[in-house]
């Protein structure tokens, strides 16, 4: 089967040329990084997220010495919401990390509980990743979401890889990046 991908790929030289609320959602990442607990990678990632309410709210990565009770930022912050307000829906989320020499995509745990909330809210939402600058662009979201889970068919298997690049994507999801 023949399918045409195409990308649409925004480019900012500087954070001011964005949106007025993306500034915001991305100073707010960029704050939570200081609230992190990274004690042993001293990977610092905060996320924020905005609400259909126009709310802000914010996680970020806590390290436990047992490696794999730590939790990315993204997760904090998505478990949260779904705990306590999972009906003002998120529109968009930002992740920002410090140090920050390139975007900081979410790991693959990340990816599926990303996917997971949308298919729960039923609205997709931009997903903004920020690196140090000067280069800002918007890719898909689907970037962020390879190798999914997916519970569409009853034998409930598992999603094609899928590849981004500046060519491609794979959704009308809109996620903003920086390189």
């Amino acid at each position: 089967m023949k399918q045409q991908l195409t990308l649409n790929y925004l480019h900012y030289e500087a954070i001011e040329e964005m949106p007025a609320e993306e500034q915001e959602l991305v100073r707010a990442a960029e704050q939570a990084c200081g609230k992190a607990i990274a004690s042993y990678s001293h990977f610092h990632v905060g996320a924020a997220a905005r609400l259909a309410s126009g709310r802000i709210i914010t996680g970020s990565n806590i390290e436990s010495e047992v490696y794999p009770a730590g939790l990315c930022a993204e997760r904090t912050l998505l478990y949260h919401h779904q705990a306590t307000t999972p009906e003002d829906k998120i529109v968009a989320l930002a992740i920002a990390s410090v140090p920050n020499h390139r975007e900081c995509y979410p790991c693959g745990q990340c990816r599926q509980v990303l996917h997971d909330v949308e298919k729960r809210q039923g609205a997709d939402f931009k997903v903004i990743m920020v690196p140090a600058p000067p280069r800002w662009s918007k890719r898909p979201a689907t970037c962020c979401h390879s190798h999914l889970y997916s519970d569409t068919h009853h034998n409930q298997t598992i999603t094609q890889p899928k590849r981004c690049s500046t060519n491609t994507t794979y959704s009308t999801k809109t996620t903003i990046c920086w390189r």
